[in-house]
C-alpha cells in the first residue's frame, strides 16, 4: 500500500484504513493523505483475506488433538472431588 506519511496533527504514521481520519487522534486527514477508492477496495480485500487465513489457521489448530510429543490431549477436567 502507499505510504501516506504521518498525521499532520499528531505525527503518527497514517495506517492502511478505509477511514478518512487518523486512527490515533481522530483528525480528518488532508486530501493528499486519504486513500483513493481503489486503494480502499484493496485494503478491504486484504483484510478479508487475512480474516479467512486466520480462520483456516484457527480451524486447523482446533482439529489438532495431539500434543507436541504425539500424545492425545485429554480435554476433560478433574475437579478432584468425588462423584458420590
Amino acid at each position: 500500500m502507499n505510504d501516506k506519511g504521518n498525521c499532520e496533527s499528531c505525527g503518527r504514521k497514517i495506517q492502511n484504513t478505509v477511514f478518512d481520519k487518523c486512527m490515533y487522534c481522530g483528525e480528518v486527514l488532508p486530501k493528499h493523505q486519504i486513500f483513493s477508492e481503489n486503494e480502499k477496495e484493496t485494503i478491504l480485500a486484504n483484510q478479508k483475506q487475512a480474516e479467512l487465513d486466520e480462520a483456516k489457521v484457527s480451524k486447523s489448530k482446533s482439529n489438532n488433538h495431539f500434543g507436541r510429543d504425539g500424545g492425545v490431549f485429554y480435554l476433560g477436567g478433574d475437579s478432584g472431588g468425588s462423584c458420590d
